[in-house]
């Protein structure tokens, strides 16, 4: 299950055709691709629930990525 969502995860955040042209990255998209692998390997058991997702990155931050802690402190 862990295989499948994260392969849906990474062929929707996949930008295709014209659409690619005109979408600008967001926040939440620079922090889903700087986190996803710290989501996998500290808080797997909480997806898909986002809160519960956000709350056990929090909690484990100073275990994640030096890529996925510096999105913390961005501000969009």
């Amino acid at each position: 299950m862990n295989r499948f969502l994260l392969a849906a995860v990474l062929m929707c955040s996949i930008p295709t055709g014209a659409f690619a042209v005109f979408k600008e990255q967001t926040l939440q998209d620079r922090q889903e691709a700087a986190c996803a692998g710290d989501v996998q390997k500290l808080c797997a058991d909480t997806i898909p629930d986002l809160d519960k997702t956000k709350a056990c990155m929090t909690a484990k931050r100073s275990q994640v990525s030096a890529a996925c802690s510096k999105m913390y402190d961005v501000k969009d």
